[in-house]
């Protein structure tokens, strides 16, 4: 898997967090891979300056793999490419391989 820095992005996106610290994203990581339960999902992910967050998957993302979020139980479905599903759990979060642009 490529890894692949995209510097021409074809707009300048205005984030701001919940403190209310705002910065512009210009720059865009393509088909970085994120690993659940050893299944391999592909995102497009931005660098953000706020520590707050390790990685943020909007809601394109999440229904592309069939995201199904189970709140009291604290939990998420995901369907991979190849149809399987993967069912994370928070008390699952501190195992998960994920890789981390900083």
């Amino acid at each position: 898997m490529n890894l692949v820095l995209n510097k021409t992005v074809e707009f300048v996106v205005r984030v701001s967090n919940p403190l209310g610290k705002c910065v512009l994203v210009d720059k865009i990581y393509k088909n970085c891979p994120l690993i659940f339960r050893d299944i391999c999902f592909l995102a497009n992910l931005m660098l953000l300056p706020f520590n707050e967050f390790g990685i943020i998957l909007g809601i394109d993302w999440l229904t592309l793999h069939n995201a199904i979020m189970n709140c009291k139980r604290k939990s998420i479905e995901l369907k991979s490419r190849n149809g399987e599903i993967v069912q994370i759990e928070s008390n699952d979060m501190k195992g998960l391989q994920l890789l981390y642009l900083r």
